[in-house]
């Protein structure tokens, strides 16, 4: 009898795990939206006022395994061809103290690249250029686990002339000058964060478990009293 106790609420148990786990979603974790119309900013890789870091929060403790981002690439070259070859280097921050937080550094990525159809306009002099935004998508290695209403700031820079994309005019962001990062009040740029989220249990499935492992106590405790 012992052992079938123990088989039981070894099934329960994994019973419980099977709910939990069938409870984890592959989902857009985070959206900030490409808004073509707007003016990007530089965001450069070796560029020591230069760089861009943009805040988000998460509801949920999630894992994030894929990151999308947009920009462009200032040329007064029209054969000037931009691909997957351009370096990008991808930084989370903690806080918004500069290098000495950074939580997870990515560096030279091995990303894929599309091109969204949309154009920035760009003038110099009297001639207009129309200047390709691409998307950019990068799958993680390793996930990245971020916890439930935890501030970061992630970081996204790349090669000579390149810009990243603005999502809308009206949020913040921060920009890298000799120390700290500085906020900016003119906009948020277009990413998206791609990932698992890990939800905490739903009570009934607490007391489901919880039944079952009372309800085997209960037959525990009765046959003892039967044998004595």
């Amino acid at each position: 009898m012992k052992h079938f106790i123990t088989c039981i609420a070894c099934i329960l148990s994994f019973l419980l795990l099977y709910v939990f786990q069938s409870n984890v979603h592959a989902v857009s974790l985070y959206e900030q939206n490409l808004d073509s119309g707007l003016d990007g900013a530089y965001s450069l890789r070796y560029s020591g006022n230069q760089k861009i870091a943009d805040d988000f929060v998460l509801l949920q403790q999630s894992n994030v395994n894929k990151i999308i981002w947009y920009g462009y690439y200032v040329s007064t070259d029209d054969n000037k061809n931009y691909d997957s070859t351009s370096p990008f280097d991808i930084v989370f921050y903690s806080d918004n103290n500069g290098p000495a937080d950074k939580e997870l550094e990515l560096i030279d990525l091995d990303y894929a690249i599309e091109d969204t159809g949309y154009d920035s306009i760009f003038l110099y002099g009297e001639q207009e250029y129309r200047l390709n935004i691409y998307k950019y998508i990068y799958n993680l290695n390793s996930p990245y686990n971020i916890n439930s209403g935890e501030k970061k700031w992630l970081s996204l820079l790349g090669e000579n002339n390149w810009l990243w994309s603005r999502s809308d005019s009206d949020g913040s962001y921060y920009h890298r000058s000799t120390g700290n990062w500085d906020e900016a009040n003119n906009g948020n740029f277009a990413f998206k964060l791609m990932g698992d989220t890990t939800p905490v249990p739903e009570p009934t499935t607490w007391l489901l478990f919880g039944t079952g492992l009372l309800s085997l106590v209960g037959l525990s405790r009765k046959k003892f009293f039967k044998k004595s």
